[in-house]
């Protein structure tokens, strides 16, 4: 299980990418695509650099693909002064992650057992099932938020694509994991000190 600390450091590092819209929304609004593009490859070094110094080779390969996927699209919108590479990105984020989660399933392990492995340690034949299913779910999720993403930045408004992209599609996500932690505790009843756990042994109690 990650600590308190891994969690923290892990917010943070995600931080930065989440707030992607908001930097380009703030970049096109104020003045246009090179300046936009300019703030996120910025925001991308200032980011990069420190953990690309610390890190060993392994992880500074890790660190190439979202590198790739923001720095390559905000690089050729500065070059051609055209803003919709810039959109496009979260689009291209989601697809990316669809396709590790498929990839999962057909090559194994799906990666929500991944996940619950390192919190519950081993599983039962149902929950097994269970993890399947919920990467299936996750699956169409990213497939459907791609397509949304996509539609916005070709034909949609500058608002709409960043009120989609940086705010209901990260409440989505928080709406998706909702659901899930409350079916998942009222099947399985494991609990394993998280956070919720206060929350879903009320609502659940332990079998005895």
């Amino acid at each position: 299980m990650y600590s308190s600390n891994d969690r923290a450091r892990r917010a943070l590092a995600a931080a930065p990418w989440l707030a992607y819209p908001l930097v380009v929304w703030a970049g096109l609004s104020l003045s246009g695509p090179r300046a936009a593009a300019s703030l996120v490859l910025v925001a991308l070094a200032a980011r990069t650099l420190p953990l690309w110094r610390s890190s060993a080779a392994a992880a500074r390969r890790q660190l190439l693909v979202p590198l790739a996927a923001a720095g390559a699209p905000a690089a050729g919108a500065a070059w051609l002064d055209d803003p919709l590479l810039l959109l496009f990105v979260p689009a291209l984020v989601s697809l990316g992650l669809l396709f590790a989660f498929a990839r999962s399933l057909w090559w194994g392990p799906p990666v929500v057992e991944t996940l619950a492995r390192l919190q519950v340690g081993e599983l039962s034949a149902a929950e097994l099932r269970y993890c399947r299913s919920v990467t299936w779910v996750w699956c169409v999720f990213f497939a459907a938020n791609a397509l949304v993403a996509a539609l916005l930045a070709w034909s949609a408004s500058l608002r709409a694509w960043a009120l989609w992209t940086g705010a209901f599609a990260y409440l989505a996500v928080a709406v998706l994991f909702t659901l899930e932690l409350g079916v998942r505790s009222w099947r399985f009843r494991r609990y394993t000190g998280a956070p919720t756990d206060w929350l879903m042994r009320r609502l659940f109690p332990p079998r005895m």
